[in-house]
């Protein structure tokens, strides 16, 4: 099969490009959402307490020992740099709310550090479609993320 490149220029002006051997007809584009995203990376997130939990197994079982997994398995043993590591950390944070709360800042420093204060990302292309009801099909999953201004398009060839 021979393949095609083809082109569709963005509501920004980009052109979007894709070299394929199946013949599409529309595309998904969107941009994400910037501000929901970023309150959503503020949410303190269990996982993370759950992992300041490990870190602290890592700590009390001391170096050259071992400790047991979730799952029965033991570990190998802890070395000195894992320890130095992780007894720093929790040192710094004390519970693992505290820490759950630092991790919660780190991510929303760096979304802030890449984005800045925009409202919203650039334009890009969820998916290339081969029919429009697969078009909504995707559109309509897509919308269910922090994303703004779906829409479905004929493919434009960069004009």
């Amino acid at each position: 099969m021979t393949k095609q490149t083809l082109k569709h220029r963005l509501p920004c002006g980009a052109i979007a490009t894709r070299k394929t051997a199946r013949n599409y007809s529309h595309v998904v584009i969107c941009r994400e959402d910037l501000t929901a995203r970023r309150a959503a990376l503020a949410i303190v997130q269990q996982v993370d307490a759950r992992n300041f939990d490990f870190y602290r197994k890592i700590a009390e079982t001391g170096v050259g020992n071992c400790y047991r997994h979730g799952n029965g398995l033991m570990s190998q043993p802890v070395t000195q740099a894992d320890y130095d590591k992780y007894s720093a950390l929790i040192a710094t944070h004390k519970t693992a709310q505290a820490f759950a709360e630092h991790c919660a800042a780190e991510r929303v420093a760096r979304h802030d550090a890449k984005h800045g204060d925009a409202a919203e990302g650039p334009w890009y292309v969820e998916g290339w479609c081969g029919r429009a009801d697969l078009a909504e099909k995707l559109a309509a999953k897509t919308r269910q993320r922090t994303v703004k201004d779906v829409r479905i398009e004929a493919i434009n060839h960069g004009a």
